[in-house]
């Protein structure tokens, strides 16, 4: 319960120009990234990692758009407590 309480978790969202397809980022290339999801021209992010990084790795990107919020206590929780198929 603890490492739920000190995470620092963001959920980021990146949306790239109309025609652009996202491709997911190597863990080498940013550190932090607990999981990610592209799909079309959109890449989103469970994200525990520095700020700063995260910000200095997306202004090298052609980005359209960026959203950076709080994940949902569901979302967090389950990155911490995994499910019930993932420990059988």
């Amino acid at each position: 319960m603890s490492g739920l309480l000190n995470a620092r978790y963001k959920t980021v969202t990146l949306a790239f120009p109309a025609g652009t397809r996202a491709e997911p980022v190597r863990q080498a290339d940013l550190a932090g990234i607990v999981r990610q999801e592209a799909s079309g021209n959109v890449l989103t992010m469970l994200f525990a990692g520095n700020i700063r990084d995260l910000l200095d790795f997306a202004r090298q990107l052609p980005i359209a758009d960026i959203h950076i919020g709080e994940p949902s206590l569901e979302e967090v929780f389950m990155h911490e407590y995994g499910t019930d198929r993932e420990r059988a």
